[in-house]
């Protein structure tokens, strides 16, 4: 008999495991377990029963049954995990004994699950490969130097260093004895022998520093300020948005993900961390500075790759973060409550903050957050992608006004009230709307457009 593990990802599916079980004398299925990740990618077997596991932020929870049996699996045992681990990042989970290999703030952690203690600390890594019996490791950084650690009784230590060719798009895989390692990224593979040393490092690859990211805006609620960056950049402008002239220049000190202002104050997510800033109040000269010394909190929070996006609930109290996945913070507490390895672009709140829909009309769909009042445990609930959002999305007016394919801004009785020159057109996701004030935000533009529409 054999037994397959498949996952569906996508926001459809919404982390689905599969367990398939087979007898191989007919060639005919069995029975197909349905499991609810997120799950260890790999099964085993105990005698007559296959074993998976199951993680949370808490715990890894073991279960099994039996190849022919119909039943639902039954949990065999659970153990607590570190209190930085995080199931929607990289890990890899070796079952016997129970071993959690993951990354934090780029630093390659081994848990011991019957110890309850770390068997490796090293940083630099974020690529890891178990040997099949558990005596060996292998890291990788992502400008291709690995590392292989060997098993012994105090933990892991070092066996060798190599460097591979391939950097970046790439996976690692090691040989069961431990003497071969193989890299494979892109339409190449590269086959490395432990035996043999290999040269120095001298390269990274970074993003560019011109990069033309598309802007990013908030309004505040009374319509009074905006505030508005070119994604990635560092420096945030406060708008009055009666005159139109900037307020205040906060220089974050930071590439810049996202930000929100409400009740004098701004936040802004960055690499790893949310910075607050209250607005000054009383008399003060136009294009006023503030810098990271006049920020009032700033809150850290794990992930184990560059952002690619973000956003910040409305009251300030949860960011969500996309990487390669998803997952929600507390901001007050910086730590990690719930996510998902669902393909979501570009996730932002709805205005009410009680969902998080995809910022794209490409890619829609969105996750309610829901939250176990006995449990207090905070979960994602998937969505009908044809739902309307509660409280509305950011390119949506809460007024009723449209934008055609056209260029034609029409009120909410059909009245042409504006026509967009062809360069500021773009489609809808570039463009927040409060109130009477619409912006566009797309990357061509050189810096953000806000309207305010005056109805005759």
């Amino acid at each position: 008999m054999l037994g397959i593990l498949a996952e569906s990802s996508g926001v459809g599916d919404h982390q689905t495991f599969v367990i398939g079980t087979y007898d191989i004398l007919s060639g005919t299925p069995i029975h197909y377990h349905l499991i609810e990740g997120p799950a260890a990618g790999i099964i085993w077997t105990n005698g007559e029963y296959i074993q998976f596991a199951t993680l949370d932020v808490w715990s890894i929870t073991i279960w099994e049954f039996e190849f022919i049996s119909k039943h639902l699996p039954t949990e065999v045992s659970s153990m607590p995990t570190p209190g930085n681990f995080d199931p929607w990042g990289e890990f890899l989970f070796y079952p016997t004994p129970p071993q959690l290999a993951f990354t934090y703030e780029k630093t390659l952690l081994v848990w011991d699950g019957n110890q309850f203690k770390f068997l490796l600390d090293h940083e630099g890594s974020n690529k890891i490969a178990f040997s099949c019996d558990g005596h060996f490791l292998a890291s990788a950084t992502q400008v291709g130097e690995i590392h292989l650690w060997e098993e012994c009784p105090a933990g892991y230590i070092l066996h060798q260093k190599l460097v591979s060719g391939i950097k970046l798009g790439w996976h690692l895989f090691l040989s069961p004895n431990g003497q071969s390692v193989i890299m494979h990224g892109g339409n190449v593979f590269q086959l490395l022998c432990t035996t043999n040393s290999a040269a120095t490092l001298h390269s990274t690859l970074t993003r560019p520093a011109d990069w033309p990211g598309y802007f990013i805006l908030d309004f505040s609620e009374d319509g009074l300020l905006a505030v508005a960056t070119r994604l990635m950049d560092n420096v945030v402008t406060v708008l009055n948005l009666q005159s139109g002239l900037p307020w205040w220049i906060i220089d974050t000190g930071m590439s810049v993900y996202n930000l929100r202002i409400a009740r004098g104050t701004v936040a802004v997510v960055g690499n790893g961390k949310v910075v607050t800033w209250n607005l000054p109040t009383g008399d003060h000269a136009l294009n006023s500075r503030l810098n990271i010394n006049d920020s009032i909190q700033t809150k850290f929070f794990h992930q184990h790759n560059e952002l690619e996006s973000a956003s910040i609930s409305p009251d300030f109290s949860h960011v969500v973060i996309k990487i390669s996945d998803l997952r929600i913070y507390n901001i007050s507490t910086g730590k990690l409550i719930t996510g998902s390895k669902a393909q979501l672009h570009s996730p932002c709140f709805t205005s009410d903050g009680h969902e998080i829909w995809s910022c794209s009309s490409q890619n829609k769909g969105g996750f309610a957050i829901t939250k176990d009042s006995k449990s207090d445990v905070t979960k994602l609930k998937l969505l009908d992608p044809s739902e309307f959002p509660s409280g509305g999305l950011p390119w949506q007016s809460s007024h009723g006004y449209q934008v055609t394919d056209n260029g034609w801004v029409l009120s909410t009785g059909g009245k042409k009230l504006l026509w967009l020159p062809h360069h500021w057109r773009s489609s809808e996701e570039y463009r927040v709307w409060n109130g009477q004030f619409p912006a566009l935000s797309h990357c061509e533009l050189s810096e953000a457009v806000i309207l305010e529409l005056l109805e005759g």
